[in-house]
């Protein structure tokens, strides 16, 4: 595996973490929280299935 990463992943990476980070930063987590990270996980993953290679 090469580490050349396009921007375009890189900058779905740190949007991926920034949106994590903001919703562990109250330190509690209930149900809907973790909805609401599988849906934005799953709306990165379509992202990086439908970008061109």
């Amino acid at each position: 595996m090469d580490l050349a990463f396009r921007p375009d992943l890189v900058r779905i990476v740190i949007l991926s973490v920034l949106v994590t980070a903001q919703m562990a930063s109250d330190g509690r987590a209930d149900w809907f929280t973790g909805t609401q990270l599988l849906m934005v996980y799953f709306a990165l993953a379509l992202t990086f299935f439908f970008l061109p290679g």
